[in-house]
Order: structure tokens, then C-alpha cells, then sequence
């Protein structure tokens, strides 16, 4: 597995870790669909130094079958964001309506990501 995460781009004992927080093992984390989000959500995480206690809040109510795809749904909806708020960033002021409608859209995923946390 070390060589999976380094790979990525991934610590070891990030991926150990969030392995076990999400209640996966070796042979599980061997398809290569379940991989894929695991390294999603692993690279997200690893830009933060809480990114294990974010996992934990994520998927404290969540089945063990969940937890992936509850957590992966969550760094989705965090990365829509941060492009959602980089369009608001762009936006001349004079671009009035096309800033409140996208605050609105904004407020909308706050609201989602808020049911996860």
C-alpha cells in the first residue's frame, strides 16, 4: 500500500489512517473504483493538518459501508465550492446579478456541506 500512497502522493500513515478510519481494508482497497475515491479523498484531506479529525466528524453517523462515499460525496461538494467561489472572485463589480446569483448557489452548497459536518 506505501507504494499506492506515495505514488498519489499520499503520506503512508495518512492512508493508514484514514484506512482504518473508514473501516478499509487491504484486499477491499484492491478494486480499483473504491481506490480511485480513497485516493480522491485522501489527496483532499492531506492538504490539512486536520484532515483525519475532518474524516472522523464526516463519518461519525455513517454505516461502515458509508463512510467512503459519505466522505467522498463531502470532498466533492468542498471542491464545487472552492471553484464556486473562485467564479465570485472573478467577477467584475459591475457584475451585479451574476454575483448574486452565484452567492445564492453558494449559500445553497454551505447549506449541504453543513448536513455532513
Amino acid at each position: 500500500m506505501d507504494t499506492v500512497f506515495s505514488q498519489a502522493n499520499i503520506s503512508p500513515t495518512l492512508g493508514a489512517e484514514l484506512m482504518a478510519t473508514l473501516g478499509i481494508d487491504a484486499l477491499a482497497i484492491q478494486n480499483p473504483a473504491l481506490l480511485s475515491r480513497f485516493l480522491d479523498v485522501a489527496e483532499y484531506l492531506g492538504k490539512y493538518e486536520d484532515g483525519l479529525h475532518i474524516a472522523r466528524i464526516v463519518t461519525s453517523k455513517s454505516m461502515p459501508k458509508d463512510r467512503l462515499d459519505k466522505l467522498w460525496d463531502y470532498v466533492r461538494l468542498r471542491k464545487e465550492m472552492s471553484v464556486l467561489q473562485s467564479e465570485i472572485d472573478a467577477l467584475s463589480p459591475e457584475m451585479v446579478e451574476e454575483r448574486e446569483r452565484l452567492e445564492a448557489e453558494q449559500q445553497k452548497q454551505l447549506a449541504t456541506i453543513g448536513l455532513y459536518e
